[in-house]
């Protein structure tokens, strides 16, 4: 059980930096500023990782977290840390090199 909860946090990890690429080379053709930037990629990013997160709740406790309000709420809140710090890091390296061949 240990080593499936491991893999399952290296793959959310994954996914976040690849939904952070896919979704900054997609809107930086259409936005430039980087508060238009962080808001059609960090949101999303955050919300397709809590739907991920309790899916694997349901999954693996059989919490019903995604059916209310409070619960997908809760998971916002829990994944905020890892969008943060991770997620944070993957977009300022990517937009420092957009910035840098933009000018």
């Amino acid at each position: 059980m240990e080593n499936t909860e491991l893999m399952i946090g290296y793959a959310m990890r994954i996914i976040v930096i690849g939904l952070i690429l896919g979704f900054f080379e997609f809107f930086s053709k259409r936005y430039s500023k980087l508060g238009s930037l962080i808001f059609f990629v960090l949101i999303p990013t955050w919300i397709i990782i809590a739907a991920i997160k309790g899916l694997e709740y349901k999954y693996y406790e059989n919490s019903n977290m995604l059916s209310s309000i409070r619960g997908f709420v809760l998971l916002l809140a829990e994944t905020l840390p890892m969008l943060i710090i991770i997620g944070g890091i993957t977009f300022t390296i990517k937009y420092l090199k957009y910035r840098k061949t933009k000018i």
